[in-house]
């Protein structure tokens, strides 16, 4: 079924899927099954963008789903805040990195776990 997913260029929807499907997991209970669904999410996300969904809050869902399993959560974290960072850095005019990066909350609250070591 992904094969199917990537070959018509929907690729994007099957990461947002795989990320839901950990979020959904986590609050179910079941943790192996949110990081098998997070593992194949952060896999995705590194090869496609899903359009119409910001990017950074996939990250962070995949953040809290991922609680417990430390490897996948950092991993998730870093992905996110150096999405962040590199879009403030090079496509956000100087006059606006500061609202990007505090204003927007899913950026600050990212911003703030990598902050806090979390």
């Amino acid at each position: 079924e992904a094969g199917r997913l990537h070959d018509s260029g929907l690729q994007g929807l099957a990461a947002a899927v795989q990320v839901l499907a950990a979020s959904w997991s986590a609050r179910l209970g079941r943790a192996a099954s949110a990081a098998r669904h997070a593992e194949d999410a952060l896999s995705q996300l590194r090869r496609t963008a899903p359009a119409g969904m910001y990017r950074p809050g996939l990250f962070l869902t995949l953040v809290h789903a991922t609680e417990g399993h430390e490897a996948l959560r950092t991993r998730a974290l870093r992905e996110g805040t150096q999405w962040v960072r590199n879009v403030a850095r090079f496509q956000v005019p100087a006059s606006y990195r500061a609202s990007f990066l505090q204003h927007n909350r899913v950026n600050r609250e990212l911003l703030a776990l990598a902050d806090a070591g979390a």
